[in-house]
């Protein structure tokens, strides 16, 4: 999508209103199947919702209330808020983002296609993954920082 596009979307979005979003990711693909000029994309479809604070959110709280909880180490982004606690602008990338909470306990919707040198669409093989790609531990996100040139639809 265009940044205007989603800026117009977002921006309408109430706080807090729920909607579904759906964006695009690149695995990292094995170095045998790069050479043949394979890559892959990750489509993930979501429900998440825009222009909540990351520290009113309840799942949040709840972590931070815990008594295994360890705070990370903060660490500087140089991102500025061009729509507070909506869109974000990182001054080291010049890139945008949208910041998206999201939906505890949801699963996401996921779909991964693999393309030719040529850009053709070929059968998509999880062998052309990184192995080490499918075994990251799952957790519940709370929040996500996603460009917006990673966005393909809002729904």
């Amino acid at each position: 999508m265009k940044l205007v596009d989603v800026i117009n979307q977002i921006s309408g979005k109430k706080n807090g209103t729920w909607f579904s979003v759906k964006y695009k990711s690149h695995p990292a693909v094995k170095a045998s199947f790069k050479k043949l000029g394979i890559t892959v994309v990750k489509y993930s479809d979501n429900v998440v919702r825009t222009g909540v604070a990351y520290d009113n959110i309840g799942s949040v709280i709840r972590k931070k209330s815990s008594a295994d909880y360890v705070p990370a180490p903060k660490r500087e982004n140089n991102n500025e808020w061009v729509i507070p606690n909506k869109i974000l602008f990182n001054n080291n990338t010049n890139k945008y983002a949208v910041r998206l909470g999201f939906c505890n306990g949801h699963k996401a919707k996921v779909s991964y296609k693999a393309y030719d040198v040529n850009g053709n669409e070929i059968p998509f093989d999880k062998d052309y993954v990184i192995d080490s790609y499918w075994n990251k531990p799952t957790t519940d996100l709370s929040v996500m920082n996603i460009a917006i040139d990673n966005i393909v639809s809002i729904g």
